[in-house]
């Protein structure tokens, strides 16, 4: 739940970063769709449903999972939303998973003897924070302490999130952000950056 929260904030700061940074989707705008539950045999939602115009002028859906965890269930859940979505704004959908944590069970793709499902799986997990830290933009930050190299990059993230041109309340949201992201993989990283909050 936490983490849902901490990536909404995020994502309220830099959806068109996410979608064409981390996804690497030709973006030029995305608009967030506020989903009300579904009913269906659970109620529930997708994380974050964009309708997004391309650069080759054509507009989709873009249907966004941020994953803490892999559960082996995840994608007939995700397949479900994303036909969901299909049949109620009737707009071509694109699937994306951001995995923030390895898994050796992680799959791209959902098969079974009718259907088959490719979706866009992303592992941050192998994104070089490095190059996050070189290239920007700066509203990505946050996920740098979950990135390849991340670890050691984090506080120069931090210091870059300090520095930049956000106003104050948005450096405050990108810094939680990354507070409460960097707990997946280390309990140090969250008390630095509360301890300088």
């Amino acid at each position: 739940m936490r983490y849902d929260i901490a990536t909404k904030v995020i994502l309220s700061r830099c959806k068109e970063g996410v979608l064409s940074v981390l996804c690497g989707l030709p973006v030029t705008s995305a608009l967030l769709l506020e989903t009300a539950p579904q009913e269906t045999a659970s109620v529930r939602r997708s994380d974050f449903v964009f309708r997004a115009s391309f650069e080759d002028g054509t507009e989709r859906l873009v249907l966004l999972e941020f994953l803490s965890y892999w559960r082996p269930w995840i994608p007939i859940r995700t397949l479900e939303c994303r036909c969901r979505h299909l049949l109620e704004e009737r707009l071509p959908v694109v699937s994306v998973l951001i995995l923030f944590t390895p898994a050796k069970s992680v799959v791209s793709f959902y098969e079974d003897e009718e259907v088959r499902y490719r979706y866009r799986l992303v592992k941050v997990y192998e994104i070089e924070a490095g190059e996050i830290l070189e290239k920007g933009p700066e509203c990505l930050f946050p996920f740098v302490p979950l990135m390849r190299g991340g670890k050691d990059l984090f506080e120069e993230a931090e210091r870059r999130i300090y520095q930049g041109s956000h106003t104050r309340e948005e450096k405050a949201d990108l810094l939680t952000g990354m507070a409460i992201l960097g707990g997946l993989i280390s309990k140090e990283i969250p008390q630095k950056l509360i301890e300088r909050l």
